[in-house]
């Protein structure tokens, strides 16, 4: 283990750089609007409680890190 260090990285020349992301998930149902929402929780979507919408689409599956 190493103390009072500065890890780097040094490039030299042309440098070519990109960055992709996919995550597999594609758009179901109708475009749907938050009607209700405090700061990042959404209390509503289109007039109906947020976790009622959520069962519609998702069934029975408690919202976590795979079906937020």
């Amino acid at each position: 283990m190493l103390s009072d260090t500065v890890p780097f990285l040094l490039f030299a020349g042309k440098v070519l750089f990109s960055h992709g992301v996919a995550s597999g998930w594609q758009p179901l149902g109708k475009r749907s609007r938050i009607t209700k929402a405090v700061n990042h929780t959404i209390y509503e979507i289109d007039h109906r409680p947020a976790l009622e919408f959520y069962h519609y689409y998702l069934n029975d599956f408690v919202p976590d890190a795979a079906y937020p």
